[in-house]
């Protein structure tokens, strides 16, 4: 039942509020809440590194989310553990290491970027187990 719950509040809770178009400066939930927003957050960083270096969007709006996610994915994991903690952290360099090389179609960059996100998605994923 936790579970269920940490999903509901986790990701839920942040699709409503993206549906309402707010943007929350601070954020109260648990390590079960933060665990699946990084999760939540990790798919959406996911889908922009795609859109970015396979669909070719170098827009500044992309850029903008981009490291908006990531940032949000570096302090949301503290909250779940000392090791998502270290490996959003190592995410986060990553993606600032090698954004802009995805404007050349450097496969390297993208790969490293998408390594790192497994990474982090596995460590959460593992914290969540733990919590059961």
């Amino acid at each position: 039942m936790r579970i269920k719950q940490e999903i509901v509040l986790g990701i839920g809770g942040v699709r409503a509020l993206e549906a309402l178009r707010i943007e929350p400066t601070v954020w109260h939930m648990n390590e079960g809440h933060a665990a699946f927003m990084v999760l939540e957050a990790l798919g959406q960083l996911q889908e922009i590194s795609d859109r970015r270096f396979f669909g070719r969007d170098h827009s500044d709006a992309n850029r903008i989310e981009g490291w908006g996610k990531v940032t949000v994915v570096r302090d949301m994991a503290s909250l779940v553990s000392n090791d998502s903690d270290a490996r959003a952290r190592e995410l986060f360099g990553t993606w600032r290491d090698n954004v802009d090389k995805f404007d050349t179609g450097d496969a390297t960059a993208e790969h490293n970027v998408a390594e790192a996100i497994t990474r982090l998605r596995s460590q959460v994923v593992t914290e969540l187990k733990a919590l059961n």
